[in-house]
């Protein structure tokens, strides 16, 4: 579980909507709720149950434990929540342009037999990172196709890619794993969940601890490393210092 103080600073700063950095805008989304609840509901595009305007497939539910959100769904039935334009729920954050830079970290797991769960986006000049959950490993994506990485994907892992100047690169537990050229699609977009009734289409559950989100980096690739451990006593004083500058946290596990 998330310590009190430190589930107070990431609230602090998601409640603000955003977190100012020397480089970046951070956006922090801790699991500790729905994304469709409290201030996280002007931040993200939802398509699940308690949509606002009823965009979501029956056959789909979600909760957060306070400090997990499980994505439930069936074959063809699809659940997500990120940032685009559409479904009468836009976002109130942007991602931007690929000169600038932007970056994407989640920390997640798959249910045991779960399987063809998404983590993908577009920045404002169309310029995309892809992660496709499978059950026993991920694939990701670069314009000259994908690759097949083996991983228990029943145990918590961090993803992060990050797109800049038409490049994409991407990391797996804070380890480089490949990137070049990014495929290019649809503007402004952020998918984190099963997308879709279609072909690529998930069953069963994916679990999310936390997610950030990081924009305009001023054209600087970004230092991607661990999350700062959290100490199980101390200061609310520094974990807000440590929120505010935008550093995700790993969850400590008792």
């Amino acid at each position: 579980m998330k310590s009190p103080a430190l589930r107070f600073a990431l609230l602090f700063a998601v409640a603000g909507a955003w977190v100012s950095r020397a480089t970046a805008t951070t956006y922090l989304y801790s699991g500790d709720t729905l994304p469709t609840v409290g201030a996280y509901a002007p931040l993200y595009t939802t398509v699940g149950p308690g949509h606002p305007s009823n965009y979501y497939f029956p056959g789909t539910t979600w909760s957060s434990d306070g400090d997990i959100l499980t994505m439930n769904t069936t074959f063809g039935q699809g659940i997500w929540f990120g940032r685009t334009d559409g479904y009468l729920d836009p976002s109130s954050f942007s991602l931007t342009n690929t000169a600038e830079g932007n970056l994407v970290r989640a920390r997640l797991a798959l249910a045991p037999n779960s399987t063809e769960w998404s983590m993908y986006w577009y920045d404002s000049s169309g310029y995309g990172s892809s992660f496709y959950f499978l059950n026993g490993g991920f694939q990701y994506y670069t314009a000259a196709g994908s690759t097949f990485v083996a991983a228990d994907m029943t145990q918590f892992h961090t993803f992060t890619s990050y797109v800049l100047a038409g490049q994409v690169s991407y990391f797996f537990d804070n380890t480089y794993l490949g990137g070049g050229a990014a495929f290019t699609g649809a503007s402004n977009f952020l998918l984190i969940g099963d997308s879709s009734a279609s072909t690529i289409s998930g069953t069963g559950s994916m679990r999310l601890d936390y997610l950030q989100i990081d924009v305009d980096l001023d054209g600087t690739p970004p230092v991607i490393a661990p999350p700062n451990p959290v100490p199980e006593t101390g200061a609310t004083a520094g974990l807000l210092a440590a929120a505010l500058a935008g550093f995700a946290v790993r969850r400590r596990r008792r």
